[in-house]
């Protein structure tokens, strides 16, 4: 059935050009004569539809012929075409893993560089941020801060210097009043030994 169709097809288009070549000498001759060219038509077509099917054959042949033998080739060089292309596509995986690493790497360095740079001022404030609350809540709790120890410090030194002074004015304060008590208690002695002398 599709053979007839191609030689249909074929002929069909080979006679319409075997067609336009006659039929300007088919017009010229008499009717008696046309029906020898068209005999002469006839034969020309299926000469024609006969080389036709000797070339799809020929040509079916070879297509059939070239697919046993690569068939056979692959047969025969199967296992060691198996093996280089796995060999081959080992290396490709390696090579591309590798590229891939360098690649992730590069970026995982590139990405850090720029956060750490980009997160250096906003850490700065969050530290700040954090110290702040920090210390209201020690301040809620009554736990005192570093500058309430400073103060508190400056303060007992200004205290134990206070005390040092008033200590040292005491000290000549009694010697000066126990002078003062001695001669009271001298002359009181002297006066009652006087008295008694008397």
């Amino acid at each position: 059935m599709q053979n007839e169709r191609a030689r249909c097809i074929v002929s069909s288009a080979e006679t319409a050009t075997l067609a336009h070549r006659y039929e300007t000498r088919i017009r010229l001759r008499l009717t008696g004569r046309k029906r020898v060219m068209t005999k002469k038509l006839h034969d020309a077509t299926q000469i024609q539809e006969v080389d036709f099917k000797d070339a799809v054959r020929n040509s079916a042949q070879q297509i059939w012929q070239a697919g046993l033998g690569a068939f056979s080739i692959a047969r025969d060089e199967g296992s060691g075409l198996l093996a280089r292309l796995m060999k081959e596509g080992a290396s490709l995986q390696t090579r591309t893993q590798r590229l891939a690493g360098q690649t992730i790497s590069g970026a995982i360095a590139r990405m850090s560089e720029t956060l750490g740079r980009q997160t250096a001022v906003p850490l700065g404030k969050m530290e700040e941020v954090f110290e702040e609350r920090f210390t209201r809540t020690l301040r809620n709790l009554g736990v005192p801060t570093q500058d309430d120890l400073k103060a508190l410090t400056e303060e007992i030194d200004g205290l134990c210097q206070s005390v040092t002074a008033l200590s040292n004015a005491g000290a000549r304060g009694r010697r000066t009043a126990a002078r003062g008590k001695e001669k009271t208690v001298k002359s009181a002695m002297r006066k009652s030994a006087a008295g008694s002398r008397a």
